[in-house]
């Protein structure tokens, strides 16, 4: 397993351990505003949202509503999945899932 993708869900765990769950769902859950972030996975929004913020972004994200990230500003880690085209019993391609990567998004200043 990459390192950077183990130091992500080893922070998702970390927050069963400590009982900051409820909260964090809740929101996850019901989103009260809309920014890219709500369409998300469940489980990166959790890991955002266990970061501290309620808004993240990616930079060309930022760059479309007219914010741009700073110097020195925080980031995290997100999940994305890998996929590889794979030939079935038929000669069709499907993806496969290989496994996840990092992505990094940043905090709006």
């Amino acid at each position: 397993m990459n390192d950077k993708v183990k130091q992500v869900l080893d922070s998702v765990l970390e927050q069963f351990k400590e009982g900051n769950i409820p909260k964090k769902v809740a929101i996850a859950t019901f989103p009260t505003f809309d920014n890219p972030m709500t369409k998300w996975s469940f489980l990166n929004q959790l890991i955002c949202y266990f970061s501290g913020s309620d808004d993240w972004r990616g930079f060309n994200q930022w760059k479309e509503v007219n914010r741009f990230v700073k110097k020195g500003a925080k980031a995290t880690f997100i999940l994305v999945p890998k996929f590889k085209k794979e030939l079935n019993d038929k000669g069709e391609e499907h993806p496969e899932l290989k496994g996840f990567i990092v992505m990094v998004q940043g905090e709006k200043e």
